[in-house]
């Protein structure tokens, strides 16, 4: 059996793997605490997956079982019964070994979906998204922002026209954006809109200074200071901007496959590395050759007791 530790590990990678099928919009939590309708004491779940379709809120279970032997119809009951007390919409079940043949018939009957997360090795995974071999992440960093805010239009006779913002300070706002942003953002909106510009930019690590100025008078941006929160009619942006890849081979990773009765198999491969001074974690998954999501995790350092 495996320690609570691989399980937990476990439970995290299968959140994940959720999270990025899971409707635009939904909330996934692991572990998660439900009350129990019958005994009115809080059950922890090993994650949820929490959406509303319509005005309607739709509560799916994740339960996971690290074990090496084949999961039986035991199981799958207890699932069942547990969704029914926490009145969940649905649960998931996902077993890192099959399940046996009684215990799928049982899931079909309990409308309880079932998955499995196996590792698979390097020489296993034969014409998944990862070409050549290996897989490299090109991580895109920007410094020294330096921005300029207009609250007038262009052209127009007023000195009150633009104040200067230190560094990414987060100080604006939009009902496109749910929170306050830095001014870092502009950057990433400017690089989806004209690419181009930063086709210059070299990718084995130099810094090169661009300017970008940015017509916002029909945007909707809103900045805030002292005298309180204005409309941006434009912006004005000085930074640097550098790239540091980061090249795996195939053998230096871990790769999974997560199996699905009603869907494509979904297939992870995860790296361990260092990227920017700080150790790093590499996620890669693809459920079909169209679709390939990365993930960047970087984890702070340990604090010495």
């Amino acid at each position: 059996m495996a320690s609570r530790a691989e399980s937990r590990q476990f439970e995290l990678l299968v959140a994940r793997i959720e999270e990025a099928a899971s409707p635009r919009g939904a909330t996934v939590r692991s572990p998660d605490r439900i009350r129990d309708s019958t005994s009115e004491q809080m059950r922890e779940v090993d994650a949820t997956i929490r959406f509303t379709v319509g005005t309607t809120p739709i509560l799916i279970l994740i339960e996971c079982r690290k074990r090496g032997r084949t999961e039986d119809v035991r199981w799958i009951e207890e699932l069942a019964t547990k969704r029914d007390s926490l009145r969940a919409d649905k649960v998931i079940a996902v077993s890192a070994a099959a399940f046996s043949a009684p215990a799928v018939r049982a899931a079909k009957h309990h409308r309880i979906e079932v998955r499995t997360l196996a590792e698979v090795s390097a020489a296993d995974i034969g014409d998944w998204f990862l070409p050549h071999g290996g897989v490299i992440n090109v991580l895109r960093i920007i410094d020294d922002v330096e921005c300029i805010v207009g609250f007038e239009a262009l052209g127009t006779s007023s000195g009150d026209r633009g104040f200067s913002v230190p560094g990414t300070a987060p100080v604006f706002t939009s009902d496109l954006i749910p929170s306050p942003f830095p001014a870092e953002v502009f950057v990433q909106l400017m690089e989806q809109a004209e690419p181009e510009r930063f086709w210059k930019v070299p990718l084995d690590g130099p810094k090169t200074r661009l300017v970008v100025n940015m017509n916002c008078e029909n945007s909707g941006f809103t900045a805030t200071t002292s005298a309180g929160t204005r409309k941006v009619f434009w912006v004005s942006l000085a930074f640097l901007v550098s790239y540091e890849a980061k090249r795996f081979a195939l053998q230096e990773g871990v790769h999974h496959v997560y199996r699905a009765m009603d869907r494509p198999d979904v297939q992870l491969s995860s790296f361990d590395g260092e990227l920017l001074g700080a150790q790093a974690k590499f996620e890669f998954q693809s459920g079909d050759a169209a679709r390939i999501m990365a993930r960047l995790e970087l984890i702070p350092p340990k604090k010495e007791v």
